[in-house]
């Protein structure tokens, strides 16, 4: 019986070999076999081999496994070799309160910066949520917005500020809330190159030279001809014999011919030749090369939220980007080299571009920074203490704001102080106003579905409040507000004259803080524009204009409220200034049932902190 080579012996040797090798150790086991083996086919056949050895080493130990055997040599095994790092160093680092974020973030970024990818921590799910001024937002104060770049093996979800502070049992337990409070692109233009080259001015006529050679051509043809007419008449000797009599006749005329169509031939090329031609005229000019330096600049407020720790944690972060631009500007139309010219810089585009793009923030960023503030954690408060503070750092923001705008003045007007903007989560917008000093009455409309909904009032600063009770029939909602405002006062006689004017004062459109004017058409009561049944509403008829985002404003007649702006009749119907406000009696009524007192009182139930 013949035996196997030497080499056949080892490499069926090799699995047992590889499964009792000192992995942990300087060397690999490729590098010392002595028969030459496909490492990253052999590795994906035997890894479970070496599983449970792997499974029960230190992090250490692990780290040097993975010097030894590469990512591209383990293939498919690196997400498990990952795996069982990220176990071991849940196994070096305890935590009491199962898994706290603060522990899993550390040891993410403690695996992803020794070369695993951590995966087996994706179930780690974590919620976004931004709440950016939304006044900054309106005066396009914010340049460009901000994108988590989700550069760790992590789950993300965004969500509504609302959603993710409610207790529901689908919410993440680790929330990252930012505001963006600066976001500015800035250009320095160093100086500016002049480049010279030219343009198409025009053109001028000039001789053609070829048309005087085709002339030529026309007169050599001629010459010919005549030449050959002159001949034909000349040999006129009598033949010898009949046949060649009949040729030289024959030669004649095919001379002529021919005389004849080198003359035609001629006088059509000299048709077909111009006479001038033009030739274009290049003017210099030059253009211009703007060599200049781009900035942006962006401060994010940030909370963290640990709900399985019941901690939160507050910092800011500072994100720059720097880029170089030479810009081309006024290349002449019709520069020769216009492509090329314009392709040797940057375009206008170029750079709006850039200065309009998100401006990323690295997920791992705002988690270094969390982990090398952590003694800053505080305990979570009551949310709605949560919601003070995130409201504290948007008006300081928007502080800094109005200190450097332009605006208009009310000439003292009290009706706007009264006024606020109601923003739904859901993205709508409307318009409440104060009915006692912390509650704003709305349409049920524009806060239908949310508990909680953001405002702003009319000096620009932003609140919240909770909805504490709506009418759907009657279109109406109560919202207990955080910021104190100034009441309105409502009419109180029993009769209005009609075509008397009557103001509006909304949000039409998203054009916050508008006033329009009308007339009373009539007071009437009509079915309600919710639900079927039940009793009509007694409505204000005006043709004061009220588009959508008037909804839930006040109608005034003077410096009295007589109704709530509510719907209007579409043009699309055939209907035109027929528009309906909640009439006054009604909405006293409805104010007066859900809270008591007199409309300047609180009761104890509006005294209850907002939860």
């Amino acid at each position: 019986m013949r035996r196997p080579p030497p080499g056949c012996v080892l490499r069926d040797e090799a699995p047992a070999a590889f499964k009792t090798f000192r992995h942990f150790s300087n060397t690999s086991f490729f590098e010392v076999y002595p028969v030459d083996l496909d490492p990253s086919v052999f590795m994906m056949a035997h890894f479970d081999d070496i599983q449970g050895k792997l499974a029960t080493a230190g992090t250490s130990q692990l780290e040097r496994f993975l010097a030894n055997y590469p990512k591209d040599m383990l293939g498919s095994s690196y997400d498990r070799l990952s795996g069982l790092y990220f176990e071991a160093l849940s196994r070096q680092t305890p935590n009491q309160d199962g898994q706290s974020l603060r522990i899993v973030l550390a040891n993410l970024n403690h695996a992803a910066k020794r070369g695993f990818s951590a995966s087996s921590a994706s179930s780690l799910k974590i919620g976004f949520v931004e709440v950016t001024s939304k006044t900054l937002l309106r005066e396009k104060q914010i340049d460009f917005p901000a994108e988590i770049e989700v550069d760790m093996p992590v789950e993300t979800v965004a969500l509504k500020l609302d959603k993710a502070l409610s207790d529901g049992a689908e919410n993440p337990d680790y929330i990252i809330i930012f505001d963006v409070a600066l976001a500015k692109a800035s250009r320095w233009v160093q100086n500016i190159e002049k480049i010279h080259s030219t343009y198409l001015a025009g053109y001028e006529e000039k001789p053609n030279p070829d048309y005087d050679i085709a002339k030529m051509k026309v007169m050599e043809a001629q010459n010919q001809r005549t030449a050959t007419e002159m001949q034909n008449s000349m040999n006129t000797s009598p033949s010898t014999t009949p046949a060649a009599a009949i040729f030289k006749g024959l030669a004649k005329i095919l001379g002529v011919i021919a005389a004849n169509a080198g003359v035609n031939k001629s006088m059509e090329e000299l048709k077909e030749t111009p006479q001038f031609i033009k030739t274009p005229v290049y003017n210099k000019y030059t253009f211009d090369k703007a060599h200049m330096e781009a900035k942006k600049v962006m401060t994010v407020n940030y909370y963290v939220i640990d709900r399985r720790a019941g901690s939160y944690f507050k910092s800011t972060f500072d994100i720059t980007d720097d880029r170089v631009f030479s810009v081309i500007y006024n290349v002449h139309q019709d520069d020769p080299d216009h492509d090329t010219n314009e392709a040797s810089g940057n375009t206008e585009k170029d750079v709006t571009e850039w200065e309009d793009a998100p401006l990323d923030v690295k997920l791992s960023l705002l988690v270094d920074n969390y982990l090398a503030n952590q003694g800053k954690t505080r305990k979570l408060p009551k949310l709605v203490k949560l919601r003070e503070e995130l409201l504290a750092d948007k008006n300081r923001a928007l502080a800094n704001y109005d200190a450097n705008s332009y605006g208009f003045t009310t000439g003292n007007d009290p009706r706007f102080d009264s006024v606020v903007v109601v923003y739904n989560p859901d993205g709508g917008l409307g318009t409440g106003f104060y009915v006692r000093p912390d509650v704003v009455l709305t349409n049920w409309h524009v806060v239908e579905g949310s508990k909680f909904v953001e405002m702003e009032l009319f000096d620009d600063q932003e609140t919240f409040g909770k909805v504490i009770n709506t009418d759907v029939r009657l279109d109406l909602a109560l919202v207990k507000v955080q910021n104190r405002g100034k009441p309105v006062t409502f009419y109180e006689k029993k009769s209005l004259p009609l075509g008397t004017s009557l103001d509006a004062i909304g949000h039409p459109n998203r054009h916050e803080f508008s006033i329009t004017r009308g007339v009373l058409s009539s007071v009437r009561k009509v079915a309600n524009i919710n639900i079927p049944g039940g009793d009509k509403v007694l409505y204000i008829q005006t043709d004061t204009p009220i588009s959508k985002g008037n909804s839930g404003g006040p109608l005034f007649f003077k410096n009295q409220v007589v109704g709530v702006n509510t719907f209007k009749s579409n043009v699309t119907d055939g209907y035109e200034n027929l528009n309906f406000s909640v009439h006054y009696s009604e909405v006293k009524n409805f104010i007066k049932e859900s809270l008591g007192g007199s409309f300047e009182e609180e009761t104890e139930e509006l005294r209850e902190p907002m939860e």
